[in-house]
Protein backbone atom coordinates (compact mmCIF):
# COMPACT_ATOMS: atom_id res chain seq x y z
CA UNK A 1 0.00 0.00 0.00
CA UNK A 2 1.18 3.66 -0.70
CA UNK A 3 -0.05 6.50 0.28
CA UNK A 4 0.51 10.02 -1.43
CA UNK A 5 0.28 12.95 0.52
CA UNK A 6 0.34 16.57 -1.14
CA UNK A 7 2.16 19.47 0.87
CA UNK A 8 4.33 19.66 3.27
CA UNK A 9 5.87 17.75 7.18
CA UNK A 10 4.13 20.37 9.51
CA UNK A 11 5.60 20.64 12.97
CA UNK A 12 3.55 20.48 16.07
CA UNK A 13 4.59 23.90 16.97
CA UNK A 14 3.44 25.51 13.91
CA UNK A 15 -0.78 23.75 14.26
CA UNK A 16 -2.67 26.80 14.69
CA UNK A 17 -4.79 24.80 17.84
CA UNK A 18 -2.13 24.35 19.84
CA UNK A 19 -1.23 28.29 19.57
CA UNK A 20 -2.98 31.35 21.60
CA UNK A 21 -3.87 33.06 18.01
CA UNK A 22 -5.60 30.10 16.61
CA UNK A 23 -8.67 31.70 15.66
CA UNK A 24 -6.75 34.54 13.78
CA UNK A 25 -4.84 32.47 12.06
CA UNK A 26 -7.66 30.24 10.85
CA UNK A 27 -8.50 34.24 9.09
CA UNK A 28 -6.06 34.09 7.22
CA UNK A 29 -2.68 31.23 6.93
CA UNK A 30 -4.59 28.69 8.28
CA UNK A 31 -8.03 29.21 6.77
CA UNK A 32 -9.90 26.04 5.80
CA UNK A 33 -10.53 27.56 2.61
CA UNK A 34 -7.63 26.82 0.25
CA UNK A 35 -9.22 29.76 -2.06
CA UNK A 36 -8.52 32.01 0.45
CA UNK A 37 -5.52 30.34 2.07
CA UNK A 38 -3.40 30.24 -1.42
CA UNK A 39 -0.40 28.36 0.34
CA UNK A 40 1.92 26.67 -2.11
CA UNK A 41 0.86 23.12 -1.75
CA UNK A 42 -3.02 24.29 -2.48
CA UNK A 43 -4.82 24.20 -5.94
CA UNK A 44 -8.07 26.19 -6.79
CA UNK A 45 -11.49 24.81 -5.55
CA UNK A 46 -14.47 25.92 -7.69
CA UNK A 47 -17.36 26.79 -5.15
CA UNK A 48 -19.47 29.27 -7.28
CA UNK A 49 -22.17 27.32 -7.10
CA UNK A 50 -22.21 26.00 -3.54
CA UNK A 51 -23.10 27.44 0.06
CA UNK A 52 -20.85 24.74 0.91
CA UNK A 53 -17.01 25.99 1.32
CA UNK A 54 -14.10 23.35 1.04
CA UNK A 55 -12.67 22.98 4.53
CA UNK A 56 -9.35 21.11 3.06
CA UNK A 57 -5.43 21.36 3.99
CA UNK A 58 -2.87 19.96 1.82
CA UNK A 59 -0.26 18.73 4.35
CA UNK A 60 0.96 15.26 5.64
CA UNK A 61 -2.02 14.37 7.41
CA UNK A 62 -4.06 16.47 5.56
CA UNK A 63 -7.44 18.11 7.22
CA UNK A 64 -7.35 16.08 10.28
CA UNK A 65 -4.11 18.63 11.39
CA UNK A 66 -6.76 21.62 11.36
CA UNK A 67 -9.55 19.65 13.32
CA UNK A 68 -11.57 22.42 15.55
CA UNK A 69 -14.78 22.15 16.71
CA UNK A 70 -17.40 21.60 19.52
CA UNK A 71 -17.54 18.26 20.80
CA UNK A 72 -20.42 17.88 23.14
CA UNK A 73 -21.22 14.92 24.72
CA UNK A 74 -24.77 13.54 24.89
CA UNK A 75 -26.27 14.02 28.31
CA UNK A 76 -27.46 10.97 30.10
CA UNK A 77 -30.74 11.65 29.73
CA UNK A 78 -30.37 12.07 25.58
CA UNK A 79 -29.89 8.60 25.80
CA UNK A 80 -33.14 7.98 27.38
CA UNK A 81 -35.77 9.26 25.00
CA UNK A 82 -38.62 6.69 25.33
CA UNK A 83 -38.50 6.91 29.34
CA UNK A 84 -38.17 10.40 29.42
CA UNK A 85 -40.41 11.96 26.76
CA UNK A 86 -42.58 8.57 25.74
CA UNK A 87 -41.63 9.44 22.23
CA UNK A 88 -39.39 7.32 19.98
CA UNK A 89 -36.94 4.62 21.58
CA UNK A 90 -34.15 4.89 24.10
CA UNK A 91 -30.52 4.07 23.17
CA UNK A 92 -29.27 0.27 23.71
CA UNK A 93 -26.28 2.27 25.62
CA UNK A 94 -26.27 3.97 28.83
CA UNK A 95 -24.42 6.97 29.40
CA UNK A 96 -22.69 5.68 31.42
CA UNK A 97 -21.27 2.62 29.23
CA UNK A 98 -20.09 5.66 27.21
CA UNK A 99 -18.26 7.46 29.33
CA UNK A 100 -14.90 5.46 29.18
CA UNK A 101 -15.08 6.08 25.62
CA UNK A 102 -15.77 9.23 25.46
CA UNK A 103 -12.94 10.21 27.92
CA UNK A 104 -10.60 8.31 25.87
CA UNK A 105 -11.75 10.16 22.98
CA UNK A 106 -11.15 13.34 24.42
CA UNK A 107 -8.02 12.40 25.54
CA UNK A 108 -6.79 11.38 22.13
CA UNK A 109 -8.22 14.06 20.13
CA UNK A 110 -7.12 16.84 22.97
CA UNK A 111 -10.50 18.36 23.46
CA UNK A 112 -10.00 20.56 26.34
CA UNK A 113 -12.79 21.34 28.62
CA UNK A 114 -14.33 23.00 31.99
CA UNK A 115 -15.29 20.61 34.49
CA UNK A 116 -17.51 20.91 37.03
CA UNK A 117 -19.67 22.64 34.73
CA UNK A 118 -24.18 22.40 35.49
CA UNK A 119 -24.87 23.43 31.48
CA UNK A 120 -22.83 20.30 30.52
CA UNK A 121 -23.38 16.34 30.90
CA UNK A 122 -21.43 15.04 34.04
CA UNK A 123 -17.75 14.12 33.50
CA UNK A 124 -14.14 13.39 34.82
CA UNK A 125 -11.57 16.33 35.14
CA UNK A 126 -10.84 17.32 31.18
CA UNK A 127 -7.04 16.17 30.22
CA UNK A 128 -6.63 19.94 28.74
CA UNK A 129 -8.42 22.63 30.52
CA UNK A 130 -10.35 25.17 29.18
CA UNK A 131 -9.07 27.21 26.35
CA UNK A 132 -7.88 31.17 27.25
CA UNK A 133 -10.45 33.69 26.43
CA UNK A 134 -8.83 36.34 23.84
CA UNK A 135 -8.45 39.97 24.00
CA UNK A 136 -11.98 41.00 22.46
CA UNK A 137 -13.72 38.06 24.95
CA UNK A 138 -11.78 39.58 27.64
CA UNK A 139 -13.03 43.02 26.81
CA UNK A 140 -16.04 41.85 26.60
CA UNK A 141 -16.64 40.23 29.89
CA UNK A 142 -15.18 43.32 31.42
CA UNK A 143 -18.60 45.18 29.88
CA UNK A 144 -20.81 42.44 30.77
CA UNK A 145 -19.53 41.81 34.37
CA UNK A 146 -21.17 45.43 35.95
CA UNK A 147 -24.11 44.44 34.03
CA UNK A 148 -24.35 41.10 36.30
CA UNK A 149 -25.64 39.11 33.30
CA UNK A 150 -24.79 35.26 33.79
CA UNK A 151 -22.22 34.45 31.58
CA UNK A 152 -19.85 31.11 30.66
CA UNK A 153 -18.31 29.09 28.65
CA UNK A 154 -20.75 26.41 28.10
CA UNK A 155 -23.69 24.97 25.89
CA UNK A 156 -26.58 23.95 27.41
CA UNK A 157 -28.54 21.09 26.30
CA UNK A 158 -32.28 22.21 26.43
CA UNK A 159 -34.92 19.25 27.00
CA UNK A 160 -37.92 20.04 25.72
CA UNK A 161 -41.07 17.15 24.97
CA UNK A 162 -40.69 16.12 21.39
CA UNK A 163 -43.63 16.65 18.65
CA UNK A 164 -42.53 15.00 15.60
Amino acid sequence: MVCLEQGEWLEYLEIPSVNDDCEAARQRQWNPNPNIRCNAADYPVNDDDTLLKPLMLNAVGGTSIMWLCHAPWFHPLDLKIRSMDGEGNDWPLSYWGLEPYYDLNDTMSGVSGLSGDSGNSPRKARPLGPLPIGKGAARLVSAVMPTRIRWGRRMRVLRAPRRW
